[in-house]
């Protein structure tokens, strides 16, 4: 799949409302997920087929500047909504339907992958088994961003590994501690601590999907859309 190439670092997660209930190829018919409860912003996006909600929550996250592409507009407090459905399609399934609504995004929305996808960071996280689209919208005079991501659990296990835990590791440690492994983690797997506990980063995102269906043999796929208050 051809990627644009721009700046942002690594990014995030979710996925949402309306689906069919068309059989994949590779994998046995499911029912529909249910239309989880979501900002009206994932409301505009339509779910995987056949795919199965695991999750669907609030978050919030204060950022002292614009680190990730969905919180692009700079310092202060963000919310959103993270939507985690598992799926049998397979990843190149979803990579090439990610594609698609990257081709051809949801009525409202503009393309933002240009701006989230360097070289870099598409490279890092086909590696891990992550792909992801960019989008934003204006919804009652404020800029909405949605990211839509894609994983294969049993492509981060192999390669992220030990990565795992040192990222729990990571998120036990009170902030003044974090900075040496923070720096280590980004030595060693091409990314930072601080964007693995992200919610609006696409890492971030996998690793909460993660241990969602691991144990499922299944692909996940993740929505967030963030809001700068």
């Amino acid at each position: 799949m051809t990627r644009s190439a721009a700046a942002v670092p690594v990014c995030i997660a979710a996925l949402l409302c309306a689906c069919s209930s068309a059989t994949q190829s590779g994998g046995s018919p499911r029912s529909p997920a249910a239309s989880p409860q979501v900002s009206s912003a994932l409301a505009g996006f339509p779910l995987y087929p056949n795919s199965t909600t695991e999750s669907s929550q609030p978050w919030t996250q204060t950022v002292s500047s614009g680190t990730t592409a969905l919180a692009s507009q700079g310092s202060g407090t963000y919310t959103g909504h993270r939507v985690i459905v598992s799926t049998n399609a397979s990843f190149n399934e979803l990579q090439s339907w990610i594609d698609g609504l990257d081709k051809n995004p949801p009525s409202g929305f503009a393309s933002m992958s240009g701006q989230a996808k360097t070289a870099q960071v598409h490279s890092t996280l086909d590696r891990y088994g992550i792909d992801f689209a960019a989008f934003e919208k204006t919804e009652n005079g404020k800029r909405v961003g949605v990211f839509v991501l894609a994983i294969d659990p049993a492509t981060l296990t192999t390669h992220l590994g030990a990565g795992i835990d040192l990222i729990e590791k990571y998120r036990s440690l009170p902030e003044f501690l974090r900075k040496p492994l923070d720096d280590q983690i980004q030595a060693r797997y091409g990314f930072t601590g601080t964007q693995a506990l992200d919610p609006s980063s696409p890492i971030g995102g996998a690793l909460a999907a993660y241990d969602t269906v691991k144990t499922k043999n299944e692909r996940a796929v993740v929505l967030v859309d963030a809001t700068k208050e």
